[in-house]
């Protein structure tokens, strides 16, 4: 009981401290101006708040100041959202857009609703303001959102054939959730006070900011108090809600469904053909061939800037040759990033891409030889280099298929972990009739490889 009383007291104590003060300062206040016609008490304004409560009138009017805050919100949304997509994705039209979302952001509402009152009648001026108010907020937001949707993890679910529902819920949700509902409880706290300036200033007759007018138009101090409170009470409500959605994790569903591809027709787990390449005016490569068999390892070296990369991303169809075609089988990437989801837990982010339920005895012998299995329940953040590279290997070998490719898939590992994974994964590829595209900068791993493919010395071709 003590301890729970103790972390109420953290909690709460300076907040409750806080607004203690507050009521004091205005009771003291109150009793020296002692005219409550400039300083009510507080205890008449929670006279006058215990009133509203019961009466119908406060809820009807409530409820039209809610009802034009939401319409207002959608209006925004509605024209942010793709705005915003086309701002991410579209440089120039950013800079372009930029100043004027600086513009209405940083000028008063007042300004605008001085021109407003002149410009639009005056049902429709709180529904103006309030989009204005709140569109520039949230087309910042939904921009800094889609940017933050980093490319490299769409490329892991167009590779792994992720279905639409588990693209969402598992990677595009997450990764952009905070930016949006961070968008939206700004915007809405704005709009709100916007929509309730805009009801007091047009000269409408419903509304809790025409309710404000009627009570300064009579002088009833206490029950305009007691209208801010309510006005108050009801914004908390609102971000309490948006706070509550914000926290709200989807429920992850393991679809475990095994979609062939076209390719796995193809008897061979890679045929390149006449592949060309060029970036820059830069020729990478020209009539490139090369042919994988079942159970060949393959090993490919160059160093830096002779289309490593450049060959992988062709493989995984991420881009467009020039020329000639790549016939590929089902394919499982481990590419030099290791690309695991950082709110995701390493158990996670294994399981995101599996098209099958894979045998409990096969993972837990994955676990236990790449050294993992006190990790499952981490995230990526907390783990280290050599860590999170051993927990994308098991995530890209789990995967059944027909060809593997592995950039760099040793690096950050000390040596013990490279002599036992070197021969384990050649052994497993081999044993399970697949193909394996190793690209490495150390020698020692070519002990493992049918044959050596160096870019380098070939300028591209083989």
């Amino acid at each position: 009981m003590k301890l729970k009383v103790q972390a109420f007291a953290e909690r709460w104590g300076w907040q409750i401290l806080s607004i203690g003060l507050l009521l004091l300062i205005w009771q003291v206040g109150a009793l020296i101006f002692a005219n409550p016609f400039i300083l009510p008490s507080c205890w008449d304004v929670i006279k006058y708040f215990v009133k509203l409560s019961g009466e119908q009138a406060f809820y009807v009017n409530l409820l039209f100041t809610f009802y034009r805050a939401l319409i207002g919100f959608f209006m925004s949304a509605a024209i942010a959202l793709p705005v915003s997509y086309f701002c991410a994705r579209n440089k120039a039209f950013e800079k372009l857009l930029s100043p004027i979302l600086l513009l209405l952001k940083s000028t008063p509402i007042l300004s605008f609703l001085l021109l407003a009152i002149v410009w639009f009648s005056s049902e429709n001026i709180p529904l103006v303001i309030a989009f204005i108010g709140m569109f520039p907020i949230l087309t910042i937001q939904f921009t800094a959102g889609f940017k933050a949707l980093d490319p490299h993890f769409i490329q892991i679910a167009t590779l792994y054939h992720l279905s639409r529902r588990k693209r969402f819920f598992w990677i595009e949700y997450p990764a952009i959730k905070t930016y949006i509902f961070s968008g939206i409880a700004s915007a809405i706290g704005l709009g709100w006070r916007a929509i309730i300036i805009g009801e007091a200033l047009s000269s409408i007759d419903s509304g809790i900011g025409a309710a404000m007018k009627q009570a300064q138009n009579y002088i009833d101090v206490a029950y305009l108090f007691a209208l801010t409170f309510a006005s108050l009470f009801a914004s908390f409500i609102i971000e309490y809600i948006l706070k509550k959605m914000a926290a709200y994790a989807p429920h992850k569903q393991y679809d475990f469904k095994h979609r062939l591809m076209s390719e796995e027709l193809y008897i061979e787990p890679l045929v390149i053909e006449n592949l060309s390449f060029k970036r820059n005016k830069r020729n990478i490569f020209t009539d490139f061939n090369l042919k994988l068999e079942e159970s060949e390892v393959v090993a490919v070296q160059a160093v830096s800037g002779f289309g490593k990369s450049t060959l992988v991303d062709l493989i995984c169809g991420f881009v467009k040759p020039n020329s000639g075609k790549i016939l590929k089988s089902s394919i499982s990437v481990l590419f030099q990033n290791v690309r695991l989801f950082p709110w995701l837990t390493v158990q996670e982010n294994i399981d995101l891409i599996l098209p099958v339920m894979i045998d409990s005895k096969q993972r837990n012998l994955f676990y236990d030889i790449f050294g993992i299995e006190h990790l499952l329940d981490r995230y990526p953040q907390s783990l280290s280099g050599g860590e999170a590279q051993r927990v994308g290997l098991v995530r890209t070998l789990l995967y059944p298929c027909q060809l593997y490719i592995l950039d760099e898939p040793l690096k950050g590992l000390d040596t013990e972990f490279r002599n036992r994974l070197l021969h384990f994964i050649s052994g497993y590829v081999k044993e399970h009739h697949a193909a394996l595209l190793w690209i490495t900068h150390d020698r020692e791993d070519l002990v493992i490889a049918d044959k050596i493919l160096n870019l380098s010395k070939e300028n591209g071709n083989q």
